[in-house]
């Protein structure tokens, strides 16, 4: 390739380090969430185990059903990667939402500045991943795109729905600013909303 034989050796090195965080997140979130949000407490090996099935088992079986058509191994490793692209949502509005609200993370709650910028971060990852899915709609068929745009408004609505509190919140904030805002200039060349109304009626 353009790039040398040593680009697929770190590819694979970024591959299994990936994997391994993957991992390693996997199992902590499983532990915290049986053990601390359903009160199911499972010993170690065994909730490892019953994840790593479903985790490992479909990867194993679509890489021995492969393994002699490379073909069709690409094609299945571009459709998980649009697949994990559509998933992303998912995965991202309700953290950011949890670690805003600070009835549920208490003083872990992030500051401004700091969900500012993961808001702005995880847009931007999410615009990038829509992209990508949409120059993947482009080469299929219309049946296929009709599917697809029904998908994306329920897709669409979960996600909204997911951060709508929020979205009220910010709604509410950028009304108070204006308001607040105008209120300021009013005083400032003191106007009352009588004068203010009339002015806007003459213009």
């Amino acid at each position: 390739g353009a790039l040398g034989d040593s680009s697929l050796y770190i590819w694979a090195l970024g591959l299994f380090a990936a994997g391994q965080a993957s991992t390693m997140v996997c199992t902590y979130a499983g532990q915290i969430i049986m053990g601390g949000c359903l009160k199911l407490h499972i010993a170690p090996w065994k909730r490892v185990a019953f994840t790593r099935v479903f985790a490992l088992a479909p990867a194993l079986a679509v890489a021995a059903s492969t393994v002699g058509n490379p073909s069709l191994f690409n094609n299945i490793n571009e459709y998980l990667n649009i697949l994990q692209s559509v998933q992303l949502p998912f995965a991202m509005l309700p953290v950011l939402h949890f670690t805003a609200s600070k009835q549920i993370v208490g003083r872990f709650r992030s500051g401004t500045c700091a969900m500012a910028a993961a808001v702005v971060l995880a847009l931007l990852v999410i615009a990038v991943n829509m992209v990508l899915v949409v120059e993947f709609l482009q080469v299929v068929s219309t049946p296929v795109v009709i599917i697809a745009c029904a998908y994306a408004l329920f897709y669409a609505f979960v996600c909204i729905r997911m951060v709508y509190d929020d979205l009220v919140l910010l709604a509410r904030f950028l009304r108070d600013v204006t308001q607040c805002k105008l209120g300021v200039y009013m005083r400032q060349h003191e106007l009352t909303p009588a004068l203010v109304e009339a002015r806007v009626y003459e213009n």
